[in-house]
């Protein structure tokens, strides 16, 4: 009796187990997909900015500079 009730709580952690690791592996799988996306995003984004070209800086007021566009 006593067997047999150790043996079904390691059979339970056993399966608790497992769910977890089936979540932690969709989580990651989600995780590298993300990643990939805001990756392209990230090159989409610097492609755009890479056609501005800055002409030159003039003192503003408060000391700060600005940068004006070509």
């Amino acid at each position: 009796m006593q067997q047999r009730d150790g043996v079904n709580q390691i059979t339970a952690a056993v399966e608790q187990l497992n769910a977890v690791t089936q979540q932690v592996a969709a989580n990651a799988e989600e995780s590298a997909s993300a990643s990939e996306e805001l990756a392209g995003q990230s090159q989409t984004l610097n492609a755009m900015v890479a056609t501005f070209e800055l002409a030159s800086t003039s003192q503003t007021s408060g000391g700060r500079r600005r940068l004006r566009a070509a």
